[in-house]
């Protein structure tokens, strides 16, 4: 408790801080001056006098001598000193300091974080789908932007076949997609040129050099990526390529004025991976080496005449220490502490302060989910407990996940029952997924049913003279980890399974097999992570996808699951364009894994973040590659 007692103070000092206001500002007005001008003026007047004398009106005239008062208004001009308008100056506290800003040089937050002012879209994962940003829409089939078209591929050709790139050895007629990008009109970079479809060419060509670091599997499976005109790019996938997300086969832009004299093998270490040309709200202006990061409203930015961005400076301070970072929050020295920044571990001062009014966190559910692993089918001589559906049932109906949630994360979570969440567009209706509530009778039941007894009354069951103790892994120092399996090992208790906990390093735990314990396939139960995107991760319970020795510890399946029946279900969801098919296929393959439950999904993690009470704008999204993704939007209240 001793190392939030400053910031407990903090707390108390910063109520008093908020409190005080700044004098007014000194300003040009038109201040109206009142010159009195008296004429005196003599007039003959009739007043009229009514007496009332038994019903008679009586009608007097007499002179009057009055003044009259005439008022002038002149309106005086006074000139005082002009106001300053101070900038809109927003503070973002992060963990790290970004390694790159060339994005093909780097996969950090961090620099998700700065690159968010820099580069508007193109296009963002936002609820679990696909929005454009400099595009004037996703292509489409349906809307006639996107074609089907027969290709014919001769022998010796390259096509698509289950997703492989293979060589034709005879003639053949085969599917292809052909996809048209519009982009909006009248974009440019910082410097005053126009930003243009052969920018985004360009952006093709370094993603497809073999010189750069990046994900060839796009390249591999098109034929071509050319600019019609301006604002046109057309893509055209290899035919066989039933690429589902064809719509995202957009390159985002690269200046081609600027480094297209430049080889690509020598971008990541020259000066633009530091200074990058922006097309965004922002443009960078200060780096300063373990410090902060500075950027400025960018005048050509394509959403000017809107009013955006809202603030004029952003500075991104480097500050690796949440304690640190919290405490500068509280003092009104940061505004908004990101993600990576603000973890679980600082929630308790952050819920404390945003019940004072000193803060305000967000708590999103995010796309991490934890999950615990059966061995299903272990390539050592250890015993098998996990290859009967019913005991793996069982230690679902006997884990209490709900409690988890409630103690580790502050009730922020929610239980999750497959490797997408309820929010996902493509999880299956109620009646497609069989869901484990935490019920220990139940969970006693079923391994009954399974031929496990405690027969000895040492409250540990048994079956065949073997006693049901085993062990669950994980990587050491995770305080999350460590506190969800001391629950679990009580859970299991409860049911009569005896769990030992083996808490090991990363380094050693991920290893790749067969020497690594994990994707080695030589544990019992294991605890990690894996991060859902906008498409399922379907195929990480493939039947080619687990790890041995024929395909060199390569796969990710390290359960040993495998079920035709699912796959088949996977490859026609990944296989088919249609949205209805997808969801339909989702629904059956998600139906068959819930129940055979070769995973047990615990809860997602969450995401949150900090502002202080004046920042406005700053909203948390589940799949947006940063909480900076509407970044022009962000204001300060003053």
């Amino acid at each position: 408790m001793k190392k939030w007692a400053m910031l407990v103070a903090l707390l108390t000092i910063a109520v008093l801080a908020f409190s005080a206001c700044s004098a007014p500002t000194p300003q040009v007005i038109d201040r109206p001056v009142t010159v009195v001008v008296e004429k005196e003026v003599s007039v003959e007047k009739q007043v009229l006098q009514t007496v009332v004398v038994e019903k008679e009106k009586i009608v007097s005239q007499e002179k009057v001598v009055t003044s009259i008062v005439e008022k002038e208004k002149i309106v005086e001009k006074v000139v005082t000193a002009t106001p300053v308008t101070e900038p809109k100056v927003l503070i973002v506290g992060q963990s790290q300091e970004p390694d790159s800003l060339y994005g093909f040089a780097s996969d950090m937050l961090a620099s998700r974080h700065v690159l968010e002012a820099l580069m508007d879209g193109p296009i963002d994962t936002r609820s679990y789908d696909y929005q454009p940003i400099i595009l004037e829409a996703l292509p489409s089939i349906d809307e006639g932007t996107a074609v089907l078209k027969k290709a014919t591929v001769k022998a010796g050709e390259h096509y698509v076949e289950a997703g492989e790139v293979m060589t034709a050895t005879a003639d053949m007629e085969l599917e292809q997609i052909v996809a048209t990008f519009t982009m909006k009109k009248g974009l440019k970079w910082e410097d005053g040129q126009p930003l243009t479809s052969a920018d985004s060419v360009f952006g093709w060509e370094l993603l497809c050099h073999p010189d750069t670091s990046s994900s060839k599997y796009a390249c591999e499976r098109s034929v071509s990526y050319v600019a019609t005109d301006d604002v046109t790019t057309v893509w055209t996938g290899l035919p066989g390529f039933m690429d589902a997300t064809y719509f995202l086969n957009y390159a985002t832009p690269y200046p081609k004025h600027i480094l297209g004299g430049v080889a690509p093998k020598d971008i990541a270490g020259s000066v633009y991976a530091r200074k990058p040309l922006s097309f965004g709200p922002f443009k960078l202006v200060e780096w300063v080496a373990g410090d902060h990061i500075t950027v400025e409203k960018n005048p050509n930015y394509w959403r000017a005449a809107e009013g955006l961005p809202k603030v004029d400076q952003i500075i991104y301070k480097f500050i690796p220490d949440t304690n640190q970072l919290v405490a500068q929050l509280l003092a009104g020295e940061v505004d908004l502490g990101t993600q990576d920044g603000v973890n679980e571990t600082a929630a308790p001062i952050l819920l404390q302060a945003e019940a004072t009014g000193l803060l305000k966190p967000q708590f999103i559910t995010g796309t991490t989910w934890e999950h615990i692993d059966f061995n299903i089918d272990p390539v050592d001589e250890r015993y098998v407990f996990f290859d009967d559906v019913k005991v793996r049932q069982a230690i679902a109906y006997g884990t209490d996940r709900q409690s988890m949630v409630d103690d580790i994360l502050y009730g922020r979570s929610k239980v999750q029952n497959a490797y997408i969440p309820e929010e996902h567009p493509m999880y299956p209706a109620a009646d497609k997924i069989t869901v484990y509530p935490y019920d220990p009778e139940k969970a006693k039941a079923l391994l009954k049913e399974a031929g496990w007894a405690d027969t000895n009354g040492d409250g540990i069951v048994e079956k065949g003279g073997q006693a049901f103790e085993c062990s669950v892994g994980t990587t050491a120092g995770n305080k999350l980890r460590e506190t969800s399996l001391q629950l679990f090992q009580q859970n299991m208790k409860d049911i009569g399974i005896k769990v030992n906990l083996d808490f090991v390093p990363s380094g050693v735990w991920f290893a790749d097999g067969p020497d690594g314990p994990l994707f080695g396939r030589r544990f019992d139960l294991g605890l990690f992570a894996w991060l859902t995107s906008v498409e399922p991760p379907g195929t990480l319970y493939s039947c080619t996808e687990i790890p041995a020795a024929d395909n060199a510890w390569g796969g990710q399946n390290e359960t040993g699951y495998c079920n035709p029946k699912y796959d088949e279900w996977v490859n026609k969801a990944l296989g088919t364009l249609s949205k209805k098919e997808q969801t339909e296929a989702w629904a059956e393959a998600i139906s068959i894994w819930s129940e055979e439950l070769p995973v047990l999904p615990l809860f997602a993690r969450i995401k949150l973040l900090a502002t202080r009470p004046e920042v406005t704008g700053v909203i948390m999204d589940p799949t947006a590659n940063s909480e900076m993704w509407n970044i022009e939007n962000f204001d300060i209240e003053q």
